[in-house]
């Protein structure tokens, strides 16, 4: 399945994954907010959540660095 993800999207899967290589754990939302400039961790989270329900990223519950890339 392909998916065409927003700008804002691709900047936040392409951080994450740059993120995961360089650490080699996840971001938090506040380490994405930081990262790309974003004001407000709602963003960060809304960003997030429509790359889970695309099939993008897993999130495990209950987990600040929970954030898996498929």
């Amino acid at each position: 399945m392909v998916f065409e993800l927003s700008p804002a999207q691709a900047k936040v899967y392409e951080f994450i994954k740059a993120f995961m290589k360089v650490h080699k754990f996840a971001p938090t939302y506040n380490e994405i907010c930081e990262g790309l400039q974003f004001k407000s961790r709602a963003s960060a989270f809304k960003h997030v959540q429509k790359l889970r329900a695309m099939g993008l990223i897993t999130l495990r519950e209950k987990s600040v660095r929970g954030i898996r890339v498929k």
